[in-house]
């Protein structure tokens, strides 16, 4: 099982609750514990984003989300082989060029570990904000999501769809054409967009039980028996915060759960008073995963 982390500091999802040291924290931490990372066998980091949130809404949807490609930038150059990844760009708020512009910047500077994640976004105030069509994001989603795939390798792409059209437009850097897109989202419809335009699919914080049921069910097994190479399941963990260190047994009971699942990234959120402790915790967790 391949591992990934959301990097702390950056942002802050309610029910998580940080400790003092990640409401203090800053460059120099991220920098610190991106490159554990990155030496101890992480495979990717994840930066989501959003734009604006109302306050209105900060207990249930948070306040703090760094912009996703400065963040990784940053971590590119305090890391050498751990992808970066977009978990996720909400594809209603960018034009799919645009997308692919920054990424494939993101791509090259980092030697070719950049992924694209995208979900459809829903949080409406923020939609309205940017002038975002609310009720049309699936539609919209899908369409930026085969616009990226034509982007992909070619530096003066065509495409035209219900959303998005463009051609004898220079796109420089350029995608790679094996860039992965990762899709986001919690409903039978995500799955299915990733099992139909995607690498992978990101369902974040949903509960074991219904992760289990969902990729178990008759259909999906039947639409990914269809797909000419295997999809990966990338799951944050949703349940309390897990203590690698001080619970091994426990952390690997789950993680063999998961895989056997059909998860094949495991995010999982863990124990850490202090950013020393946060780097021990990966450090566990990446030698019960390498263990598995």
């Amino acid at each position: 099982m391949k591992l990934g982390i959301w990097l702390p500091i950056v942002h802050r999802t309610p029910p998580y609750v940080a400790e003092r040291w990640e409401l203090e924290g800053g460059p120099e931490d991220i920098a610190h514990i991106t490159a554990a990372a990155d030496a101890c066998g992480i495979d990717y980091l994840f930066a989501p984003e959003h734009i604006a949130l109302p306050a209105s809404k900060r207990e249930t949807r948070g306040e703090v989300y760094w912009d996703p490609l400065s963040t990784l930038g940053f971590v590119a150059a305090h890391t050498t082989r751990t992808r970066l990844v977009t978990l996720l760009f909400v594809a209603s708020y960018h034009h799919p060029l645009e997308v692919a512009k920054r990424m494939a910047t993101l791509d090259r500077l980092s030697n070719g570990r950049a992924i694209i994640g995208v979900g459809v976004g829903s949080l409406a105030e923020e939609f309205e904000l940017l002038g975002a069509d609310f009720r049309q994001r699936g539609r919209r989603t899908d369409d930026f999501l085969r616009a990226l795939q034509a982007a992909r390798g070619d530096r003066m792409p065509r495409y035209q769809g219900p959303f998005y059209k463009f051609s004898e437009m220079i796109v420089d850097p350029t995608l790679r054409n094996d860039i992965p897109l990762w899709v986001g989202g919690l409903s039978p419809v995500s799955l299915k967009r990733a099992i139909a335009l995607g690498d992978a699919w990101a369902p974040t914080r949903m509960p074991v039980d219904q992760l289990t049921s969902v990729l178990a069910d008759a259909e999906t097994q039947t639409l990914l028996a269809r797909r000419d190479r295997p999809l990966d399941v990338v799951y944050v963990w949703s349940g309390a915060a897990l203590d690698p260190l001080n619970d091994p047994q426990g952390v690997a009971v789950l993680m063999r759960h998961l895989a056997k699942s059909g998860v094949t990234v495991f995010a999982p959120e863990m124990v850490h008073t202090t950013r020393e402790i946060y780097v021990r915790q990966i450090e566990a967790v990446s030698k019960l995963a390498a263990a598995l």
